[in-house]
């Protein structure tokens, strides 16, 4: 891929039930080149290599037909490979954001989604 030579993706996980086959994965690279095509979303098209090494988790569904890819769906975090090239600012969560991990609150102080 142009905009990582080096790109390298290690299987962490894979499943296979039926004609489904799913992984988690890490992807790495060197950001080094700017892609023609719309890959990765298409962010990438026109940026000017920032030369910084990156790390994204990815997971990939592909739905396998008489030997054929015939379906792929991926979820990648592409807010976080954008913060690691610069190309946008990596903001700390708000300190109320009950959808990250951290202490309960206080007794008697009811939030979204608790009970």
């Amino acid at each position: 891929m142009a905009a990582f030579p080096d790109i390298h993706f290690e299987i962490e996980t894979s499943v296979v039930q039926g004609d489904i086959a799913m992984c988690e994965m890490t992807m790495t690279g060197t950001h080094l080149g700017s892609p023609e095509m719309r890959v990765l979303g298409g962010f990438l098209v026109g940026v000017r290599p920032t030369g910084r090494a990156v790390k994204q988790h990815q997971m990939h569904l592909f739905r396998i037909v008489a030997g054929e890819i015939t379906e792929h769906r991926a979820v990648r975090d592409d807010l976080g490979l954008m913060a690691q090239l610069g190309l946008m600012e990596a903001d700390a969560p708000p300190e109320d954001d009950i959808s990250r991990s951290g202490p309960d609150p206080s007794p008697g102080q009811m939030q979204p989604g608790r009970t």
